[in-house]
């Protein structure tokens, strides 16, 4: 098994007032502008290495911050490849799916990949396994449950710092050198307990056991009429185990419900709705093996929710009594 350390750079829009953002904000808000990735063999050595500046098509003017942080050039972006051009080289330095699992320095990286690859309709089942190194070294080096900065932690195994950080390739090496220090085996091993196992983290560790898409849909209230959102058949026997879906909603518009298949147990069911080409909707929906853990955490949410949407309507139907007293 091969690791593939991934670092990504992303541009932003230069307002929400600006044409771009009016034009792509609801598709995209952060658009990948640079590749870096090393390559790990099973002994943490380094056998390869990638690196790519990608041409934006949405936010093509460097956003200022971006370009003090990253010290990328409005050249350099335009002298840049196509998103898709980059990523199918990319795919082929990786090597064949199954053969290497990701790792990065934090969750946004391959969240953002995904919408990036999301939006140019492209495949992205071949993103797991991916494994967040922040919570491996909290864990084996018994720190608290905080984010650590890249550069904190170089300095914490007294590293030398030879290159700049916020650059994909330097930051990819950086954390390679993070990884050479940490127990990879066990950390992946207990990866599971190390994080909540609602977020993106989890699930990138297992490829799910059913993917469904769907693209062109007029509205988001529409996805969750559509039988391929309302409806679930176990995956293993095929038997219809859940009618008229009540979705969870886990942040944003991604939800989450748990079906229950009396010979085959618990699945854990993930909906996520992005906006889709001109005016419509396209929804993702991916289902997965819930252990017992997976089921608390996600009664945990629902009931949390639950609470949510009872305050709301406390609230409403305050406003409305005050609302109808003034009338009064």
């Amino acid at each position: 098994m091969n690791y593939i350390v991934l670092d990504l750079e992303w541009n932003q829009p230069i307002s929400k007032d600006s044409p771009s953002y009016q034009k792509f904000g609801n598709y995209l808000t952060s658009e990948i502008i640079q590749f870096g990735a090393v390559k790990l063999d099973s002994s943490k050595k380094i056998v390869d290495s990638f690196r790519s500046v990608v041409a934006p098509k949405c936010y093509r003017k460097l956003q200022h911050h971006v370009k003090r942080l990253t010290s990328l050039t409005q050249r350099d972006i335009d002298c840049g490849l196509p998103f898709p051009v980059i990523v199918n080289r990319f795919r082929k330095w990786c090597g064949p799916e199954g053969s290497y699992a990701f790792l990065t320095w934090g969750y946004d990286d391959i969240p953002a990949l995904e919408t990036n690859l999301s939006f140019y309709q492209m495949d992205i089942s071949w993103l797991n396994p991916w494994y967040n190194l922040q919570v491996i070294f909290n864990k084996q080096e018994e720190q608290d449950e905080n984010q650590k900065s890249l550069s904190s932690v170089i300095e914490y195994y007294h590293l030398q710092q030879n290159n700049q950080f916020h650059d994909a390739l330097n930051d990819a090496r950086y954390t390679a050198m993070v990884a050479a220090r940490l127990d990879l085996e066990n950390g992946i091993a207990i990866y599971p307990t190390l994080v909540n196992p609602l977020i993106l983290g989890v699930k990138g560790v297992v490829p799910p056991l059913e993917t469904v898409r769907a693209q062109e849909i007029p509205n988001k209230k529409a996805v969750f009429l559509m039988p391929e959102f309302s409806e679930f058949s176990c995956p293993v026997c095929h038997q219809t185990i859940a009618h008229g879906i009540q979705w969870v909603r886990q942040s944003g518009d991604k939800h989450l419900f748990l079906a229950s298949c009396p010979e085959h147990g618990n699945f854990l069911l993930r909906l996520r709705i992005l906006k889709g080409c001109g005016e419509t909707f396209m929804a993702l929906r991916t289902a997965e093996q819930a252990d017992r853990e997976i089921e608390e955490a996600y009664r945990l949410r629902e009931a949390k929710e639950l609470e949510r949407a009872e305050l709301l309507k406390s609230k409403k139907n305050t406003k409305s009594d005050e609302k109808d007293e003034d009338n009064g």
